[in-house]
């Protein structure tokens, strides 16, 4: 759940990223990601691509 997992920063970024995460949070950031996969997942036929994950990623952990 932390703001470097999938969220596409550079280098340059993730020190701040770091920085500015709440750690308390963090577990409860990475179930709501794994939910939203899940759902989204359902048959097989819906896989999320690559963007819809650091789409997601983003939305959640920074």
């Amino acid at each position: 759940g932390a703001p470097c997992y999938c969220t596409d920063l550079t280098l340059e970024e993730m020190p701040a990223a770091h920085t500015a995460a709440e750690r308390a949070r963090l577990p409860k950031r990475r179930d709501l990601a794994v939910a939203a996969i899940v759902e989204r997942v359902g048959d097989g036929t819906t896989n999320p691509d690559a963007d819809y994950g650091v789409r997601l990623s983003r939305a959640l952990y920074m």
